[in-house]
């Protein structure tokens, strides 16, 4: 399953539409899951750096 699909399955079920297989679901969600971990991820690494480079000349 590709990330564009996953989207759409998750928005799908979301709005309560989705009505395939649980499986795909499952697949999606996980998808969903692991971008949300990596995108918080990036967000405190970004926010940490800022921080340093803000404070690096004090």
């Amino acid at each position: 399953m590709n990330l564009p699909k996953a989207i759409e399955i998750v928005a799908l079920e979301k709005n309560g539409t989705y009505e395939s297989n649980r499986q795909d679901l499952k697949e999606a969600l996980t998808i969903a899951l692991v971008c949300m971990s990596y995108s918080g991820a990036m967000i405190e690494a970004l926010g940490q750096a800022e921080i340093a480079q803000l404070t690096k000349g004090n």
